[in-house]
């Protein structure tokens, strides 16, 4: 299935993490940012006007020599409470993605690496349909007690760039600066911030900060399109495949070799159905097999 094929969209979770959430969020910021300028104004002028202190006293309180010494002050303490803010926030929003490796990779797998099924994903950022999917992998791998992993694979599909494309290299930049676990929150932060559909880039550059990622060592990753040749090989990896839409996953039995390829943004039961047949095949062609302590993954419990 392609995502231009349906209609129909389901509307997004609300989340903590929502647009509105943020704008809160950064009205704390910049309340705590005036609440230290207006300090250190008062200080400012407060202090110059005080008799310098005997040595017997106690230490003299921070004065500045002028005004250029008071705004780089105050510049310093803003971006200080930026920057803990964005350790927080990134701190919960990795954790929702916990089973990927916390340092960089060079596949994108999100649980067990020596997982007895995966899940191989190719799909595009600016596609509704694979935003819609985004949640089931990951319930599946973290229902499955290490027998599913999840590996993403790039697909910017051509009527959505040049937009998908950036996402994705932008996506690796960040896995490559933070870590495995970093690319998987930024993909789920592309989604949560994007128009869809190729209209327009969301803040990359915001969503690499929000996650801690070396604002510097980011911009100039992106700028020289790093990661361009690795997304553009995965782009022609899935049209040797026959994939000319998103989002398509391959779902791969590890022990046998066998896959069967899954269209469109399917349901929970209908992939875990797809691991279980490929395991009855596997048992079925050696009986051996059963003996396998990897048993098919039941359904992840409801949240």
């Amino acid at each position: 299935m392609s995502d231009n094929e349906n209609k129909t969209l389901p509307s997004a979770d609300a989340t903590k993490d929502t647009p509105v959430a943020m704008n809160r969020n950064m009205l704390i910021l910049v309340g705590a940012a005036i609440a230290i300028l207006c300090a250190l104004v008062a200080g400012f002028f407060f202090y110059l006007k005080q008799p310098a202190q005997s040595s017997g006293e106690q230490s003299a309180p921070i004065t500045f020599k002028n005004k250029q010494e008071f705004v780089n002050a105050v510049a310093e303490a803003f971006d200080e409470i930026v920057a803990q803010r964005h350790k927080q926030e990134a701190q919960i929003k990795l954790q929702n993605y916990a089973l990927a490796p916390a340092e960089p990779t060079e596949r994108n797998i999100y649980g067990n690496t020596q997982a007895r099924f995966s899940l191989v994903e190719f799909s595009d950022l600016e596609c509704p349909y694979c935003k819609r999917l985004h949640p089931t992998p990951k319930a599946i791998v973290e229902g499955s007690k290490g027998n599913v992993n999840w590996e993403w694979m790039h697909l910017p599909l051509d009527f959505h760039n040049p937009v998908a494309r950036t996402e994705a290299i932008a996506a690796e930049c960040a896995g490559s600066i933070g870590g495995n676990r970093t690319f998987w929150a930024y993909i789920h932060e592309v989604f949560e911030q994007s128009q869809g559909g190729g209209r327009a880039l969301p803040d990359l550059h915001g969503i690499a900060a929000s996650l801690a990622v070396d604002k510097d060592a980011f911009a100039t990753c992106l700028a020289e399109e790093r990661f361009a040749a690795k997304v553009d090989e995965q782009t022609r990896r899935a049209a040797t495949l026959g994939i000319s839409g998103t989002p398509a996953t391959f779902v791969v039995d590890n022990l046998t070799g066998k896959q069967e390829l899954i269209s469109g943004a399917r349901p929970v039961q209908a992939i875990l159905a797809v691991i279980a047949k490929l395991k009855a095949e596997s048992e079925e062609a050696d009986p051996a097999i059963a003996q396998d302590p990897n048993a098919a993954p039941a359904a992840p419990q409801a949240q």
